[in-house]
């Protein structure tokens, strides 16, 4: 039985909704609910270390390639904001003026064109075997690449086998997400996109740029608020015109309240709920 489930059978007080229910409780049960942006990107890192992904207009051919609003709608119910860098757009250094890579699949075979892959070439996609949203995700992607002629296979694997691969290397791409620690852009930025980080740090693009190294850690540096969030800006624009990941969204957390509960409010952050404010009124 899931949490959803659960709540409607009056064990639990609050639960998060699945994203493929998502218009079924929208419409039968919408007093219920609570929307919150998450501080969580879901995204595709593409491994800039392999094979043709080490070309940056490769990457940016992907992404004109895939029908990022689309997918957006008709397979994740319209819970997320289209991301046009990692940065969530409720953090500083988030830039409300950049676009999202357009879907263009003229500009996509220009790019592929102008890389010497005319004839196109193949790449895997891992995904997580358990979460059939995701899984819808991918051959949406699949079927969209090639349509530009990128050819791509579909590798299921259980999430641990999964993130191992990931952090090895051993992947082309894979879909994944990213939760935060703390609410600040350098917990995007630094673990993300930092050439330490690679791998299990969470660099799982092995995207490595000296220049945003450096930027990095003059921004951990800086104490003004103002000239961190600029540089923070930045150093988004500088990674996001590089592509190093097929960018997706910012996931849209959607939960299940009972009317009894009170002081509760759904976690920006990883295991973010301390229930410390939480009051449960008697139930009728």
């Amino acid at each position: 039985m899931t949490r959803a489930a659960e709540f409607l059978a009056g064990r639990i007080s609050v639960a998060e909704i699945p994203f493929g229910e998502t218009a079924k409780w929208e419409q039968e049960h919408p007093d219920w609910l609570k929307r919150k942006p998450a501080l969580r990107p879901i995204y595709v890192p593409l491994n800039n270390r392999r094979g043709p992904l080490r070309d940056p207009r490769v990457r940016q051919a992907i992404n004109h390639a895939v029908n990022v609003p689309e997918i957006l709608r008709t397979v994740w119910n319209g819970r997320g904001a289209l991301a046009a860098g990692s940065i969530p757009p409720t953090l500083g250094g988030s830039d409300p003026s950049r676009r999202p890579y357009g879907y263009d699949t003229t500009e996509a075979r220009r790019l592929l064109r102008a890389a010497g892959y005319s004839n196109g070439f193949s790449l895997q996609l891992w995904r997580s075997g358990t979460n059939v949203e995701l899984g819808r995700v991918a051959q949406a992607i699949q079927a969209q690449l090639a349509a530009v002629g990128i050819q791509v296979e579909i590798v299921s694997r259980d999430a641990s086998s999964m993130r191992e691969a990931v952090r090895k290397g051993d992947t082309d791409m894979a879909i994944t997400d990213w939760w935060a620690d703390y609410p600040d852009a350098d917990n995007f930025l630094y673990p993300l996109f930092h050439s330490a980080s690679f791998g299990p740090g969470g660099n799982y693009a092995f995207y490595n740029d000296r220049v945003t190294d450096s930027l990095i850690m003059v921004a951990r540096r800086t104490m003004d608020q103002s000239a961190r969030e600029a540089l923070y800006a930045r150093i988004d624009t500088r990674v996001y015109d590089a592509a190093p990941w097929l960018y997706l969204w910012f996931a849209v957390d959607l939960w299940a309240e009972h009317p009894s509960i009170d002081g509760w409010d759904i976690p920006v952050i990883f295991n973010g709920q301390r229930w410390t404010k939480v009051r449960v009124a008697a139930r009728r």
